[in-house]
C-alpha cells in the first residue's frame, strides 16, 4: 500500500487532503504542522511521498524541510502552496521537489500530480540501480573505462583508473581532461585523433604513452566511439590499456587487442540491457570469448535464502545444470569463493574437489565475483 505523509500547518485543509487521499486508495499514516515533526515522522515511517505546505509552523519552513527531506531520505516531495510568486517558485525548484500543488486545493489536480511525483521517484529509483550495477561492472574490469564530454573533460572513469593513473575520483572527475593522461610528446597527435573521432571518423586503437601524476610514462592503447543524444554527438566513451608487458610481447597485442574490443562489448551491453537476464546471457557469452573457455554460467546471490541462483548457461550438460541450479552459499565445497568473494582461477581442476567437475570434465576453472 503506497503511504503518504502530509505535512499542513491548517488543519481543515490537513483533513481534507487526508479524506481524498484515502478515498483513492492511498494510506495516510500521520499528518503533521511543522517541519521537524516531518523529520521525525520520516526517521519513524518511511513513507513513499510527501505532501508539504510551503509555510509551516515552527523554525523551518516546507522548503528548508524539503532540502533537509532530500539529503536524509531521498523521498519525493510535493508541495503545497497558496503563494505562486516567482521567488517561492525559484526556492522551490532548488529543493528538487515532485510537483506543485495550488490552493485551494481539488481533486482533479491532487491525484494526477501525486500519481506523476510516484511514477517519476520509481524511475528514478530503477535508474539509479541501473547505473550502479554498470559501475560494479566496470569497476571489476582490468582496463580503464572512460567517457567525456565534446572537449574531452572527464565525465566518468572506473576504478582502474585511479590505481593505473594514481589520481583520486574527485581529481579525475572534476573536470581533468583525457589529454592529461597522455604524456607531452603525444598531446599533439592525441588532439588530433580526438578531433577526428568527434568528425565521425572510423579509428580503431591507438597507441600513446600514457602520464602518471607522478611524472612517469608507460604505453597505453586507446579505443573509443562516439556517445550520442537525440542523434547528436556529445562525447565519447572507450577504454584504456596499459600495455607495458605487451610492448615485451608483440606476439600477445593481436589477443589483446581482441580483450579491448570483448569487453568494450560488455560495457555497451551493460548500458543497452534492459534486464539483468538480458546482460547475464551476453556478458556470459563475451567473457567465454574473451578467456576462450568452452562453458560458463553466471549465479545472482540472494541473501535472503542464503544462496546463488543460477541465471543463465551455456555449454553446460543439462544434468549438472540441475544440480548448480540452486547452490547453498554455505556450503563447504563452494563457501570459499561464494562466501568471501575471492577470485577463483584454476589451470588443474583435478587439484580442486569440487562436486560436477567430474561430470564437466573441465580442464580450467575462472569464478569471479561482480
Amino acid at each position: 500500500m503506497t503511504t503518504i505523509l502530509v505535512i499542513e500547518d491548517e488543519a481543515i485543509v490537513a483533513i481534507d487532503i487526508t479524506q481524498r487521499l484515502k478515498r483513492a486508495g492511498y494510506t495516510v499514516p500521520a499528518v503533521g504542522a511543522t517541519g521537524e515533526a516531518a523529520l521525525r515522522a520520516l526517521e519513524e515511517l518511511h513513507p513513499d511521498l510527501v505532501l508539504m505546505d510551503v509555510l509551516l509552523k515552527g523554525e523551518k519552513d516546507g522548503i528548508e524541510t524539503a532540502r533537509e527531506i532530500k539529503n536524509q531520505f531521498e523521498i519525493p516531495v510535493v508541495f503545497l502552496t497558496g503563494q505562486a510568486d516567482e521567488s517561492t517558485q525559484e526556492r522551490v525548484k532548488n529543493t528538487g521537489a515532485y510537483g506543485f500543488i495550488l490552493k485551494p486545493i481539488d481533486t482533479a489536480s491532487l491525484l494526477p500530480t501525486v500519481e506523476l511525483a510516484l511514477a517519476r521517484h520509481a524511475f528514478e529509483v530503477q535508474l539509479k540501480e541501473s547505473e550502479k550495477r554498470i559501475r560494479e561492472l566496470t569497476d571489476a574490469l582490468p582496463v580503464v573505462v572512460y567517457e567525456t564530454d565534446a572537449t574531452g573533460r572527464m565525465t566518468f572513469v572506473n576504478a582502474t583508473a585511479f590505481d593505473l593513473f594514481g589520481y583520486t575520483k574527485e581529481e579525475l572527475e572534476a573536470g581533468m581532461t583525457i589529454f592529461q593522461l597522455i604524456a607531452p610528446a603525444d598531446l599533439k597527435r592525441a588532439r588530433a585523433v580526438f578531433r577526428r573521432r568527434m568528425r565521425g571518423e572510423e579509428i580503431g586503437r591507438v597507441e600513446y604513452s600514457g602520464l602518471r601524476k607522478d611524472g612517469r610514462t608507460f604505453p597505453i592503447s586507446i579505443r573509443s566511439a562516439l556517445m550520442k543524444q537525440a542523434g547528436a554527438v556529445v562525447g565519447q566513451r572507450g577504454v584504456i590499456l596499459d600495455f607495458t608487458e605487451l610492448k615485451l610481447a608483440g606476439d600477445e597485442i593481436k589477443e589483446h587487442t581482441h580483450t579491448i574490443e570483448t569487453l568494450n562489448c560488455i560495457v555497451t551491453e551493460g548500458n543497452r540491457a534492459t534486464d539483468v537476464q538480458s546482460f547475464a546471457e551476453a556478458a556470459t557469452n563475451l567473457t567465454l570469448e574473451l578467456m576462450h573457455f568452452d562453458s560458463g554460467t553466471i549465479h545472482l546471490f540472494d541473501d535472503s535464502t542464503r544462496r546463488a541462483r543460477l541465471q543463465y548457461a551455456t555449454g553446460i550438460p543439462d544434468a549438472v545444470v540441475e544440480a548448480i541450479r540452486n547452490i547453498p552459499l554455505d556450503d563447504a565445497q563452494y563457501a570459499a569463493f561464494l562466501v568471501e568473494l575471492s577470485p577463483l582461477f584454476i589451470d588443474d581442476c583435478q587439484a580442486l574437489s569440487l562436486p560436477h567437475l567430474a561430470e564437466l570434465g573441465l580442464k580450467s576453472l575462472a569464478v569471479v565475483p561482480l
